[in-house]
């Protein structure tokens, strides 16, 4: 589901197609960014059987993120402090995370010079592979164990 909704978004910003204009292509990365939570969230409430939660405006990117995740029926979500952190750093270390298998198809599929939604679509799915390497899982692991050394 999200690689298919990512993929839609190719149809809906059809500037995206302009790759050769840098301010376009920064108008995608924000825009890419700033849905990403809401289409993984959506997907998320939708395998669950639970309603969609609005983006709350209010909110930082990553308690809003649990907010649209979690929220379940009271009026106001509000983020654990804590939690909210911890995801913010957890995204941030996801950013730099070396040359795995879905960056690599990210740089192939942007070098025939496809939109980002489909270039992130296509590294999307890698993600989905068994054989991605598993980066993505070791670095929460790492995280602890060095919290545990220390």
């Amino acid at each position: 589901m999200l690689t298919s909704a990512v993929a839609a978004l190719s149809t809906v910003f059809l500037d995206s197609r302009n790759v050769h204009d840098p301010d376009v292509r920064q108008l995608q990365i924000m825009r890419l960014i700033g849905k990403m939570p809401t289409i993984a969230a959506y997907t998320y409430r939708h395998n669950l059987g639970y309603p969609y939660v609005y983006p709350d405006n209010e909110l930082s990117y990553s308690a809003n993120f649990m907010n649209m995740l979690w929220k379940m029926g009271e009026a106001k979500y509000a983020a654990n402090a804590v939690l909210s952190r911890a995801l913010d750093i957890l995204f941030i270390l996801h950013v730099d995370h070396e040359q795995n298998c879905s960056a690599n198809v990210m740089r192939s599929v942007g070098s025939s010079h496809a939109d980002l939604f489909l270039a992130t679509a296509a590294a999307a799915a890698a993600l989905s592979g068994p054989l991605h390497g598993g980066a993505n899982e070791e670095v929460p692991k790492d995280a602890r164990r060095n919290q545990l050394k220390g």
